[in-house]
């Protein structure tokens, strides 16, 4: 009987986790403003289930379940500002050890990471999560809105370092997501540009 409970546990714990994997994996980019709030509201209000269910599949199943669920919560991560410090300490968790997983999900892995160790100052890190990032996303067939993702964290992980190739990266993804007609992309490589000219502006006064 306890083996038969345990088997019902792991089975209903499956499929809660691929149900909050179901809840972000559909892309927000794009979505009308009214419904990305809505979206956004209730992540916050399952974000307990969602730690949950990362937990369990970390645990029990492969890694990609569980990079899914991390990777679709990031656009929550950024625009809401809340449980930042959790993305750090799940996207570090999933990375080791993880060498084996899909490319592009560990691409976006890497970007959560180098975007977080870049809000905490720790740069050296930051740089090299972030040089992972845009080479997986290069070589990878589906490099698309990630790859730009991708430059625009190593080009703020440049910024911060004042110099290192920074117009580069922010030309690259300015000019990708244009082609991919990605305007959320854009609209941070154009705000990253002007950071970038008001930074050489007050070294120059």
């Amino acid at each position: 009987a306890r083996l038969e409970e345990r088997g019902d546990s792991s089975a209903l714990q499956k499929r809660h986790a691929a149900f909050f994997r179901s809840q972000v994996e559909p892309t927000i980019r794009g979505m009308p403003a009214e419904q990305k709030r809505r979206w956004l509201d209730q992540v916050n209000l399952d974000y307990e289930n969602f730690r949950t269910a990362m937990a369990w599949s970390l645990d029990n199943e492969p890694r990609d379940l569980s990079l899914r669920i991390l990777s679709g919560l990031r656009l929550f991560w950024v625009l809401r500002g809340a449980y930042v410090l959790d993305s750090l300490v799940w996207a570090q968790r999933m990375l080791d050890g993880a060498d084996e997983v899909d490319p592009t999900l560990r691409s976006r892995a890497m970007i959560i990471l180098a975007d977080e160790l870049r809000r905490q100052g720790k740069l050296d890190q930051a740089l090299a999560a972030s040089t992972e990032a845009v080479e997986i996303a290069e070589s990878s067939s589906e490099g698309g809105e990630d790859l730009v993702d991708a430059l625009l964290v190593r080009a703020e992980v440049g910024l911060r370092r004042k110099g290192d190739a920074v117009e580069h990266y922010m030309d690259r993804a300015l000019q990708l997501s244009r082609e991919l007609a990605y305007r959320e992309g854009e609209a941070v490589a154009l705000h990253d540009r002007g950071l970038l000219y008001l930074c050489r502006g007050s070294s120059e006064a």
